[in-house]
């Protein structure tokens, strides 16, 4: 890794947070101040191994993949729409823009589903960087510490009905990671 940077951010907001950016040599992990300030060290531990779980399962790397294989896939789809002659044929189309134009519709809405694929890749590999974070420190309590904490600071619905977390969040609702953090718990207990 690179260096570990904070981002001086408690000056535009009170929210605390942390990711991880970067490939080849321009690895980082970076820390908000207010998490600084706003957490005990072993939380601070915790979510810097949070951080470097995402490193180590190479979750950068992959969503950056995904992300390319979406894009290349949107711009063939946007290709074989404007030219097939189907779609100019079904909605009486002439003009190549206007045809573009009902292709852009179309693709917004495949792309939303797509959206959802996205978020759900994306909880699953917190859980994944969750379960690195409690194996690293050889308990997970820190973590779930962590994450009431982050939950109380940046005022996170702690229940959100599940269809709409499903479907917009990006990260778990802070109870399903707590819980799943739990089951590190026993599972690292009853190995020692």
């Amino acid at each position: 890794m690179k260096s570990i940077l904070v981002m001086d951010a408690s000056r535009k907001t009170g929210h605390t947070n942390a990711f991880f950016t970067g490939i080849g040599r321009a690895k980082r992990i970076v820390l908000f101040d207010s998490l600084l300030e706003k957490h005990t060290s072993e939380e601070i531990q915790a979510i810097f191994a949070h951080e470097a779980g995402h490193f180590k399962r190479k979750h950068i790397l992959k969503g950056m993949l995904v992300s390319n294989a979406a894009a290349a896939f949107a711009v063939v789809l946007l290709w074989l729409i404007v030219e097939s002659p189907l779609a100019s044929g079904i909605f009486g189309i002439e003009k190549k823009f206007t045809t573009l134009l009902y292709a852009g519709v179309f693709l917004s809405s495949v792309f939303t589903m797509l959206d959802w694929i996205d978020s759900l890749i994306s909880r699953r590999w917190e859980f994944e960087a969750d379960r690195y974070a409690a194996e690293m420190l050889g308990t997970s309590l820190p973590m779930i510490s962590a994450l009431k904490n982050l939950s109380a600071s940046n005022l996170s619905n702690l229940s959100p009905h599940p269809l709409y977390a499903a479907l917009n969040y990006s990260h778990p609702p802070p109870w399903e990671r707590i819980e799943k953090l739990n089951s590190i718990v026993s599972n690292i207990n009853e190995r020692e």
